[in-house]
């Protein structure tokens, strides 16, 4: 389940509270409703329960590793589209799928050819937390010129975000401000978070 052992462990014995998301994702992998492993409430088995198919919009691609720019893709009739499951904890976000390109994330399980599963990150309701995998945007000129990318956020003492690559690749080791403090005309704001990652073979 991509979950630690000690971490599992205490999530079974009681020695420490569960996530919502986490109790989805056991949920899943058990076949149980996640209200019953929280609370015990309801039927336990999954029943009806099930992840929901559609298809989603493929938008540009995204870069794990430098910036990638991209133009205003995000409308036409010709725009391609994925057959995914959508991830019921943002029912009422936009979802959809990036291609990775790099492999500044490769450390976390994200490699050039994957297709990222994105949930939009202001139509969330979601706070910003540390280990996040989350699609940042960088606009410059203006808006003129956007660029993605995808990172991993660390939230600081006090509020300030970092947004770090996570590679096995020694090229990619500097982290991204998401407030960079040096009188530039760059806004980087986190426009997506990671639901799952879909790997072709």
């Amino acid at each position: 389940m991509g979950v630690g052992v000690s971490t599992y462990v205490q999530h079974e014995n009681g020695g420490r509270g569960i996530p919502a998301g986490r109790a989805l994702q056991y949920g899943r992998f058990f076949g149980v409703r996640p209200e019953w492993l929280l609370y015990g409430r309801g039927e336990m088995n999954a029943g009806q329960w099930a992840p929901q198919l559609t298809m989603l919009p493929v938008l540009a691609r995204i870069q794990a590793g430098a910036w990638l720019a991209v133009d205003d893709y995000d409308q036409g009739p010709e725009q391609p589209t994925m057959s995914a499951a959508l991830d019921p904890r943002y029912p009422h976000a936009p979802q959809y799928l990036r291609e990775v390109q790099g492999d500044s994330m490769n450390a976390r399980g994200i490699f050039p050819g994957d297709f990222a599963h994105i949930a939009d990150f202001a139509e969330s309701g979601a706070n910003l937390n540390t280990g996040m995998v989350v699609e940042v945007t960088r606009t410059r000129d203006g808006g003129a010129l956007r660029e993605i990318t995808l990172k991993e956020a660390e939230v600081l003492p006090g509020g300030a975000v970092i947004l770090w690559p996570r590679s096995t690749n020694p090229r990619w080791k500097d982290p991204v401000p998401l407030d960079p403090d040096d009188g530039s005309e760059v806004e980087v704001r986190v426009t997506g978070i990671l639901l799952s990652v879909i790997r072709r073979f």
